[in-house]
């Protein structure tokens, strides 16, 4: 567990600094400066990028998206997903190894911060949503507007 909380701190510091604590600009267009989303989420994203992090994809994501694992379909709110690869290197073996994320940041985030963990299944990146993993389920993480972290 220390070694993941390492991990989530190496990849989003001013998400960690800020805990669960109200920002004064909630919005990624006040974080990033721009007034257009897929501007903003690929700026986000380059920002947030320490030795040893690889971002792979960004990708701007409209309100409206609807995921599994809840009681029923509800739209998640616009995000910016960002995916990555942190700490690769080559095996004894030769072949490729990293460590994977999926971190979704929401245009109107509320200043806190949710770790999810993949439940053992390692090297598998759930997507990060913060689902509540409860029969009936009617809100994640994301819905109420925090900043969701999975990684392999």
């Amino acid at each position: 567990m220390n070694r993941l909380f390492k991990l989530a701190a190496a990849t989003v510091p001013v998400l960690l600094a800020s805990a669960c604590s109200a920002p004064t600009n909630t919005s990624m267009g006040n974080l990033a400066g721009s007034a257009t989303a897929s501007v903003e989420c690929a700026q986000l994203a380059s920002a947030f990028a320490p030795p040893g992090t690889r971002i792979t994809a960004t990708e701007s994501v409209p309100a409206g998206l609807v995921v599994p694992g809840m009681a029923q379909a509800y739209p998640m709110p616009a995000h910016c997903k960002v995916s990555g690869l942190i700490n690769e290197r080559s095996g004894a073996d030769g072949k490729p190894y990293a460590l994977g994320f999926e971190m979704r940041l929401p245009v109107d985030w509320n200043g806190c911060f949710l770790f999810q963990t993949n439940s053992g299944n390692d090297g598998v990146v759930s997507p990060a949503f913060g689902n509540v993993v409860a029969s009936g389920a009617t809100t994640n993480a994301l819905m109420q507007g925090f900043a969701v972290l999975s990684a392999s």
